[in-house]
């Protein structure tokens, strides 16, 4: 038996009327896309003018519910009430019992207009405990049809998130019941950021990209189909459209909204996957197996630093070697350890640090990976060779070291014991001082976006290294 999870229902009462779809999609939703000229006046332009009056938007007596009638049509005694549990339609009474829910309706009945009206329901996120920060529910809007025996899908359907709110919008053609049900899945904008906020350098990008979970967080497969944008109003910010994926490139230092959007169709009733994202509750209304059109949109703020304080996108190009007593000698500091790791590196031209520094961290448990419990060892500081540096780090034992580097000029203090990569990073950034993020301080060695692992055994030898610096601290290592 299917479960409908209706959050909102809206009732509105009046006769049916005609009207072709709007075309105003992200009217009112979008003011990072709107641009604005100065009006201007000769002594010649008579006292007339071809400017249309606005569109006439009337709320409900809550707020919360909000319809956006076209200028040409007579607004002036429309109201919108907030309807007791009694005067629920027999179809919908059982909604009475689901905690949050809001009937309306909007007066005078009959009221009939020639264009389309756009309505919008905003709903406190807090009405969708499971949904993360950067998620959007996945919400159908449907409007009663044939005298109110069945429902239909509205066109122009969008959730956009608006802080801690989610507009519900659709378009409207017709007076009669709007519901708005849950379907039990969000979408949720994915960045190597993971949060409410983007931040990167300058010339490296964003890749925003989406997945889909059910209520309780199990994933869902991929829509074959995805189609991404993005818009603002800064100059600054550009995009770029890979795929599925979404770029999101800084061109200059500071803060800037930026929104990105999904447009998808999702199958419906008995073609839609159990496994994927789909109109799953609604065709028990509808009664229609017919593929939806479905809009989602997010704003969020872009923060783009000084790439001079960062690790991302460094490329890095080197030696790194290994030496011990009794095998061949390339230095002879060991600084204090029993042999000692080495290497001479030169970074992108463009990179000004004043005081790199390398240190190395155990692969404990040879996974290739930086795990939270692998070993860091302190840094040390590096000296001017040749246009580049070269560095000497202690070595204790045999085994898969990774070399992370960072300009210590941006971090206040010194570590000098070796602890796990988790309780050293928390103590690097008490420390760190720079102007950027600490989440992009560090650079670890890496080729073709894999991080670089140098093997320390009984033999000796030396590795040419041509890759990058990879930006390694994640959320994932300082909350494990």
């Amino acid at each position: 038996m299917r479960r409908i999870a209706i959050v909102t229902v809206l009732l509105v009462v009046g006769g049916a009327c005609g009207g072709s779809p709007s075309t105003d999609q992200d009217s009112g939703a979008d003011p990072t896309t709107a641009s604005t000229a100065a009006p201007t006046a000769t002594a010649a332009t008579p006292a007339t003018t071809t400017t249309e009056p606005p569109d006439t938007t009337v709320s409900s007596e809550d707020g919360d519910l909000t319809l956006r009638i076209p200028a040409a049509e007579d607004a002036s005694n429309i109201s919108i009430r907030v309807l007791p549990a009694e005067e629920y339609p027999p179809v919908l009474a059982g909604a009475a019992q689901n905690p949050g829910t809001v009937l309306y309706s909007l007066e005078p009945a009959g009221t009939t207009f020639s264009e389309p009206a756009r309505i919008t329901r905003r709903i406190p996120v807090e009405n969708f405990a499971n949904i993360p920060a950067n998620g959007v529910p996945l919400i159908a809007l449907l409007v009663t049809s044939d005298n109110g025996a069945s429902f239909e899908q509205l066109p122009g359907a969008q959730v956009i998130r608006d802080g801690d709110d989610f507009l519900v919008r659709g378009e409207i053609s017709h007076f009669s019941t709007v519901v708005s049900i849950y379907e039990l899945q969000y979408a949720v904008i994915d960045t190597y950021q993971l949060g409410d906020e983007l931040e990167t350098e300058i010339g490296t990008p964003i890749i925003a990209d989406v997945s889909f979970f059910t209520d309780d967080g199990t994933p869902l497969m991929r829509p074959k189909e995805i189609t991404p944008s993005g818009w603002t109003r800064a100059d600054e910010i550009t995009f770029d459209v890979s795929g599925s994926s979404l770029g999101v490139v800084c061109g200059d230092l500071g803060t800037f909204k930026v929104g990105l959007r999904y447009d998808v169709t999702l199958p419906a009733g008995d073609d839609a996957d159990a496994d994927a994202p789909g109109f799953h509750t609604s065709p028990t209304l509808t009664e229609s197996d017919e593929p939806v059109g479905f809009r989602y949109k997010i704003s969020l703020p872009a923060n783009c630093f000084d790439p001079d304080t960062a690790a991302t996108g460094r490329s890095a190009n080197g030696t790194v070697g290994t030496d011990h007593p009794g095998g061949q000698v390339f230095v002879d500091d060991y600084k204090g350890g029993r042999s000692a790791g080495w290497g001479y590196f030169t970074l992108s031209p463009w990179v000004t640090w004043s005081e790199p520094k390398v240190g190395l961290i155990n692969d404990s448990n040879g996974n290739g990976m930086v795990d939270s419990t692998d070993m860091l060892h302190p840094a040390t500081l590096a000296t001017e060779e040749d246009g580049g540096f070269g560095f000497v780090a202690p070595l204790y034992s045999y085994g898969d070291y990774f070399l992370y580097m960072f300009d210590g000029a941006n971090f206040n203090g010194t570590t000098t014991d070796a602890t796990t990569v988790r309780e050293g990073l928390l103590g690097y950034q008490n420390m760190f001082s720079g102007p950027g993020r600490f989440a992009a301080s560090m650079g670890l060695l890496g080729t073709d976006g894999i991080p670089f692992v140098h093997r320390v055994g009984s033999g000796e030898g030396s590795t040419d290294v041509e890759g990058e610096l990879l930006v390694f601290i994640s959320p994932s290592i300082l909350d494990f």
